[in-house]
Formats: C-alpha cells, sequence, structure tokens
C-alpha cells in the first residue's frame, strides 16, 4: 500500500484515536462554528485510477466520512452513527490538487437525520453533490 503522505491537519478529537480510512486518504477533517463539518485530500497517485482521474470511491469515502463528522458533532455523548444510504452525484473529473469536501444537516428526526454534501477542488469547481441519511445508534457504554 502507498504511503498517503502526511495528514493536513490533525483529525478532531471527536473521532476515534485510529482511523484508518482516513489516514490512508489523508483527510484532515474539522467541524465548523455554524455546525457544518469540512475535510480535505490532497490528490496523491493512491487516489487514482487507472485513467489517471481520482477514483469515484475515493470521493464517495471523502464525502460519507465528512457526513459522518457532521452528524456526531450534532449528537450527544453516548450516540453514535451509521450511513443509512447515499446518493452521489459526479459533475466532473478531478487528476490533482487538493478536494474539499463540505456537509451540512437539513434535517433531523428522532433517529434519522438527512444531510447534503458539496465536493469542490482548490478552484471552487463543484466536483460532485451527495445527499444522505444518517441513523444515529446507542453506543456500548465503555466497560
Amino acid at each position: 500500500m502507498p504511503d498517503p503522505g502526511p495528514i493536513l491537519a490533525p483529525v478532531t478529537p471527536d473521532l476515534p484515536p485510529s482511523f484508518p480510512l482516513a489516514d490512508f486518504l489523508g483527510l484532515a477533517l474539522e467541524t465548523t462554528p455554524d455546525g457544518e463539518a469540512r475535510g480535505r485530500i490532497q490528490v496523491g497517485p493512491h487516489h487514482l485510477n487507472p485513467n489517471g482521474f481520482v477514483h469515484g470511491a475515493v470521493l464517495f469515502a471523502l464525502v460519507d466520512t465528512v457526513m459522518g463528522h457532521a452528524t456526531v458533532a450534532a449528537l450527544p455523548p453516548g450516540e453514535g452513527c451509521t450511513t443509512v444510504d447515499l446518493h452521489i452525484r459526479f459533475h466532473r473529473p478531478v487528476t490533482a490538487g487538493p478536494v474539499e469536501a463540505t456537509a451540512r444537516i437539513v434535517h433531523r428526526g428522532r433517529r434519522l437525520l438527512t444531510l447534503t454534501g458539496e465536493i469542490r477542488d482548490g478552484e471552487g469547481r463543484l466536483l460532485a453533490s451527495a445527499t444522505a441519511g444518517f441513523f444515529t445508534i446507542d453506543l456500548p457504554e465503555a466497560e
């Protein structure tokens, strides 16, 4: 497996200390003061498909992780979440540079949250848009 290089910024403390997917992607995550979440990767060779474009699964994982981060930030202690569904529409390919995903909660029910997300390149061009549902889960108590 190729070395993903350094993470751009530390993963925030509300995520588990070990999150191998974020490490592999080189993903930096943060929650914004207005309750949105943001994540960024610097495209490297390990993100590319055989045609030289960032693989769709990389962008999917990026926006899914950022949406999960936004959800977890809105939950009380003792609750976690899981993706129920995620629809992504790719608008343009990307081959290099920084890529940033943003996510925000647009509806919150008792157990189901609906989010929207966008992925943009370093020039601010829209690469993909997404909608998702996340289900909240009571986490087991730490022993």
